[in-house]
């Protein structure tokens, strides 16, 4: 049986980690604006007589849903990203 030399193999056991940061504060700031923007709109709707002509009817539950989505979201890339959540 003829083997070959085709070169050297050198094995290590080495276990590689990945770093990663994500600087969430800025979602949290605009998560913050945007809960206080949506209970203004809430309580304009609430004074609006003609709730239902104006987007008021529907605009709280779509913008709920939306505003649990990020909220969702950011909850899931802190825990990647192993960030507490506040």
């Amino acid at each position: 049986m003829y083997y070959e030399h085709k070169g050297i193999a050198v094995m290590y056991s080495v276990e590689w980690r990945t770093i990663v940061y994500v600087d969430l504060s800025k979602i949290d700031n605009d998560k913050l604006a945007l809960r206080q923007y949506v209970h203004h709109i809430d309580v304009l709707c609430q004074m609006s007589i003609a709730r239902n002509w104006t987007g008021c009817a529907h605009f709280g539950d779509d913008v709920r849903r939306r505003l649990d989505q990020l909220v969702r979201t950011e909850g899931l890339l802190k825990e990647i990203t192993g960030q507490r959540s506040e």
